[in-house]
């Protein structure tokens, strides 16, 4: 199937192991969506903001203790690899999760920092970031509500 992909000028390859796979990808955009949902900012501003650094690898040190906790096989350092990625992003980038916040319409708060809270409870990994993450996204919300 990848190479039907591939011929047609996409970069396709086959996942070695898409449980792994997925919670790369579930790593980056949740700890990208938490830092910049806090923050209200764009990443550039995150990453220059003091602490904003300590922020990210938090979140992102959180998500792969969960992770491994649930016994997904990621590998040693990941968190690190998805912290190169972020600094290498342009500085004005803002998650799609921001631009929800923004518009004050529906995010996907329940399946990113939402999923990791949950699941740190489940198998007893601490996520106060996340926590802390769904905690003043609900506020925010429930405060334009009234």
């Amino acid at each position: 199937m990848a190479a039907l992909f591939r011929e047609t000028g996409a970069d396709a390859r086959v996942s070695e192991d898409i449980a792994v796979d997925l919670w790369r990808k579930f790593l980056f955009l949740t700890t990208l969506a938490a830092a910049c949902g806090l923050a209200r900012a764009s990443i550039g501003p995150v990453r220059d903001a003091p602490q904003g650094g300590l922020l990210l690898q938090r979140a992102a040190r959180e998500i792969a203790a969960v992770a491994r906790a649930r016994g997904v096989a990621l590998a040693a350092g990941e968190e690190e690899q998805v912290l190169e990625r972020m600094a290498a992003l342009p500085a004005g980038m803002k998650p799609s999760f921001l631009l929800d916040l923004e518009r004050g319409g529906p995010n996907e708060l329940d399946v990113l920092s939402g999923a990791v809270s949950r699941y740190g409870r489940e198998c007893g990994v601490p996520t106060p970031i996340h926590d802390t993450a769904v905690a003043a996204f609900s506020a925010s919300v429930a405060a334009r509500r009234s």
